[in-house]
């Protein structure tokens, strides 16, 4: 059984994300026409930006760390 609190954060993460989606496409943030994948959004950089101001204005946080090898 799946507990509440799991599920209540992958509902956050998939909704949060899928409404960021949206609301980039309402916003004409991103205006390439045909099939378009999520990795596509995310090459935008201003796609990429909105996703992350969208999820931290929900308390979604990433921490990103770059590594030079």
């Amino acid at each position: 059984s799946i507990s509440k609190s799991t599920s209540t954060r992958s509902s956050r993460t998939t909704g949060f994300t899928a409404t960021a989606a949206v609301n980039i496409l309402l916003n004409k943030t991103y205006i390439q026409t045909g099939i378009t994948t999520p990795e596509m959004l995310g090459e935008n950089e201003a796609c990429f930006n909105f996703f992350f101001k969208h999820l931290q204005q929900r308390k979604v946080i990433y921490k990103c760390r770059i590594e030079l090898l």
